[in-house]
């Protein structure tokens, strides 16, 4: 499957990092996204100058909840205004609710 790919692309030596963790993440795919970072995917990186440009805001504008609590696991700082903001302007519900409860955890 996909993660036997992503895994073998990854051991020779194809380039791994946070666009390519967006991609899997706007999908969806937790054990691609895995791989991802064990080689080397940055889950705080970002590709481009704003929130859109990152695997959080990749998750985000595709409603990813779940890929949101994922990238937590992993050392994601979602819970910023940064982030509500793009939620809000994508209009991604389920997303604005993960990032205020977060928020109103720190």
């Amino acid at each position: 499957g996909q993660v036997e790919v992503i895994e073998a692309l990854a051991q020779a030596g194809a380039k791994v990092d946070a666009e390519a963790l967006g991609e899997a993440l706007c999908e969806g795919h937790r054990q691609a996204a895995e791989v991802l970072i064990r080689h080397g995917a940055d889950p705080k990186g970002r590709w481009g100058g704003d929130a859109l440009a990152s695997p959080a805001g990749q998750a985000i504008f595709f409603g990813r909840e779940e890929m949101l609590l994922f990238l937590a696991s992993h050392g994601v700082d979602f819970a910023t205004e940064e982030y509500l903001e793009l939620a809000k302007d994508y209009g991604a519900e389920s997303c604005i609710a993960v990032i205020e409860d977060a928020m109103s955890k720190k």
